[in-house]
């Protein structure tokens, strides 16, 4: 399955997943040695960072990895 459709999916079904943001379309960066990927969770209508390496979501309104929050 795609992430597009990973995407499609949650949304349909308002699952309590994160899941890539922007339709699926959101790719991993990664600053300061650690790899990001911005996502969503439907059922909870929030967005996050998710920590590739920890498998922690980060979802602090003011948080950006960039920004060193």
């Amino acid at each position: 399955m795609t992430s597009q459709e990973i995407y499609t999916t949650a949304m349909a079904g308002k699952l309590d997943n994160w899941v890539p943001a922007c339709g699926g379309d959101e790719q991993p960066f990664t600053f300061n040695g650690v790899r990001w990927l911005y996502v969503y969770n439907p059922a909870q209508h929030l967005h996050g960072y998710l920590n590739l390496d920890t498998d922690v979501v980060n979802t602090d309104r003011d948080f950006h990895p960039a920004l060193g929050c």
